[in-house]
């Protein structure tokens, strides 16, 4: 009645392929997210899950001089962005946002707040700037 020897075999494959296709697309998708996570790591220093908040005494020493300082789209070379930041400290603090988004414009204000901490704090080998590459509005501020 239309049986053939080989037909359980081969239903059989092709339970197996449909199986063995999904566990592949769940591990490209594990992948995916993996490398998403990556990135982000990469951007914020920070793990999205559990965000650090910048310190309130560098956040509110910071908003004021971006109030005095430009727009966060601010993109008339030689600085860029709220924060000011000329071509060396973008790559000196912001290396992978420099080479894969642009000039600090293009980045998220929280970005170039993040990247300017890194200057304030030390990073990478780098001293402790405070507020020093923001002289005449550091003044301004009283920071």
């Amino acid at each position: 009645m239309g049986w053939h020897r080989h037909e359980p075999v081969g239903q059989a494959l092709g339970h197996l392929r449909a199986v063995s296709l999904a566990q592949k697309e769940g591990r490209v998708k594990l992948l995916a997210a993996t490398l998403l996570l990556a990135v982000l790591l990469l951007i914020t220093g920070q793990s999205p899950a559990h965000p650090k908040p910048l310190p309130r005494h560098f956040v509110a020493g910071a908003k004021c001089i971006q109030s005095h300082e430009g727009s966060w789209r601010d993109a008339g070379a030689p600085y860029w962005g709220g924060m000011q930041m000329d071509w060396g400290f973008m790559e000196t603090y912001g290396t992978w946002l420099l080479k894969n988004v642009g000039t600090a414009d293009r980045w998220t204000p929280h970005q170039q707040l993040h990247i300017s901490y890194r200057a304030f704090r030390g990073w990478k080998g780098h001293a402790a700037r405070g507020f020093g590459p923001w002289p005449n509005t550091r003044k301004m501020c009283g920071v």
